[in-house]
């Protein structure tokens, strides 16, 4: 084919093509995905996928977070999650060589549901090893009542250097004294009534307590939020004039995070929903390019080898088709490690055979005509003869099945990771689903867990779909309209 008669059919595709609705938004999505899944580090950072079944590296983020944008369908504005690293410091000699470093987070509290924790972290360095730190949390409220959190002193640090460094991590909730001291301040203001239903301080949330004015029912989360200013205080109490705080910061745990929420593991949703992109475009043009190609090969050479060969290569076709695809994944994945490459590989070899024999029926019909008769007639060889006459009449088609054999590839993905049988070492849609149905996301009511891999399982099968029915009805000569 000469070049001047290429760029004039590819002038003549696009033309047609523009004039498909259809597929126009389907390529706007496409380019949409395309860009999602290049520009995944930068949207979603490298470290994201990293680490994603690294639990420590999520381990500031609340747990069953919903979206933050829910504040706009919810009656009660919820409180956002919040990292705090900057803070107001002032460090008191007390003598005997002892000082204190005195450090002042300030957080605006004006939500109508408090956070659902407070965590402290800090990295404190100290040069005598009998004697570590100690750690002194107060939280000062609006209205001037202070609730103290924390008192203990801080663990054994690691070793460095001439030094040691105690890593502190003080999480509210988990704290001892702030369970006490948060019901021993509510009970002031309780009902007789109300303090029968709390048998202990163990049964009060003391970030309800914190966070709700003084009136009966602060004890059971029914009085009104205290808005304003609150001031958590921590006073680090050191034994060496050497010793010092090399970092801190406070982390008010939000009721919802981000676009997409969290699951129980506290991993960002939206950053895996993003990463989980490259994957699922990768997989099911991968899966569609190899299954496609092989179909067109084997369809096309059986046709135009005819007689025994044909019948024989049908029978291949056949004995393919019959073959379990579930059961064969099983076995492979008892004998091998999961991976997504034996996975796109395995349906390659597996997902051909429909596009065969549509193929072979096609190729019947093109090597009955004249001009593979004069091929033959000039000497051309049976690979000449399928390669550079027969192949290319089927392009139209195997283009327009490429499109339409992606959503499938991605529906086994998913269904297989669904069932545990997935690549555990990569992101994808179906892990992440996976990953809900073992928490039990759905009884639970953790619907963002769910419905945005879901959604984008969907979202990248109906791009390629309305492509590829754009590609037949341009292609296919008898579904254009006159």
């Amino acid at each position: 084919m000469r070049w001047e008669d290429l760029k004039q059919d590819i002038k003549n595709f696009l033309f047609e093509f523009r004039r498909q609705k259809i597929g126009i938004m389907g390529v706007i999505l496409l380019v949409i995905l395309l860009v999602i899944a290049i520009f995944a580090p930068v949207i979603a950072t490298e470290g994201a996928k990293d680490n994603w079944r690294n639990m420590a590296y999520w381990d500031e983020n609340p747990a069953d977070a919903p979206p933050a944008w829910m504040n706009y369908f919810t009656g009660k504005d919820m409180s956002p999650h919040i990292i705090m690293d900057t803070y107001d410091e002032k460090i008191e000699d007390l003598g005997g060589g002892i000082k204190r470093d005195e450090l002042t987070f300030n957080y605006d509290y004006k939500y109508d549901v408090p956070p659902t924790d407070l965590t402290f972290k800090a990295e404190l360095i100290y040069y005598n090893a009998a004697k570590p730190p100690s750690i002194n949390m107060v939280l000062l409220r609006p209205d001037g009542n202070t609730i103290k959190l924390y008192s203990k002193p801080s663990k054994t640090g690691k070793s460095e250097e001439d030094h040691y460094v105690a890593e502190v991590n003080v999480l509210v909730s988990a704290s001892d004294t702030a369970k006490k001291e948060a019901y021993n301040f509510g009970r002031e203001f309780e009902t007789k009534d109300n303090l029968k239903k709390i048998l202990s301080a163990d049964f009060v949330d003391p970030m309800s307590v914190i966070f709700s004015k003084t009136e009966p029912g602060i004890l059971l989360e029914e009085a009104d939020p205290l808005k304003g200013n609150y001031k958590l205080i921590v006073d680090i109490y050191y034994f060496d004039k050497r010793d010092s705080t090399r970092s801190a910061k406070s982390i008010f745990a939000g009721k919802v995070y981000g676009l997409l929420g969290t699951d129980s593991n506290r991993r960002d949703l939206f950053k895996g929903v993003v990463w989980g992109t490259r994957w699922a475009l990768a997989l099911g043009l991968l899966t569609a390019v190899f299954s496609v190609g092989i179909g067109i090969a084997f369809g096309i050479t059986s046709a135009y080898l005819g007689g025994w060969k044909d019948e024989f290569m049908q029978r291949i076709n056949e004995a393919v088709a019959s073959l379990p695809f579930l059961p064969i994944l099983i076995l492979i994945s008892a004998v091998f490690k999961p991976s997504i490459w034996n996975i796109i590989i395995l349906m390659s070899l597996l997902f051909w055979t429909g596009t065969a024999k549509v193929a072979r029926s096609m190729g019947l019909q093109i090597k009955e005509e004249t001009y593979i008769e004069a091929a033959r007639c000039l000497g051309a060889g049976n690979r000449r003869i399928i390669l550079r006459h027969m192949i290319p009449q089927v392009m139209p088609y195997a283009f327009a099945n490429m499109a339409l054999s992606v959503p499938s590839a991605l529906l086994t993905e998913a269904g297989l990771s669904f069932l545990g049988l997935g690549d555990t070492t990569v992101i994808t849609w179906g892990q992440i689903l996976y990953g809900a149905q073992t928490a039990g996301a759905t009884l639970r009511g953790l619907w963002w867990w769910v419905v945005p891999p879901g959604l984008a399982i969907a979202i990248v099968g109906l791009t390629f779909v309305m492509i590829g029915t754009a590609l037949d009805t341009v292609l296919n000569p008898k579904m254009k309209r006159m």
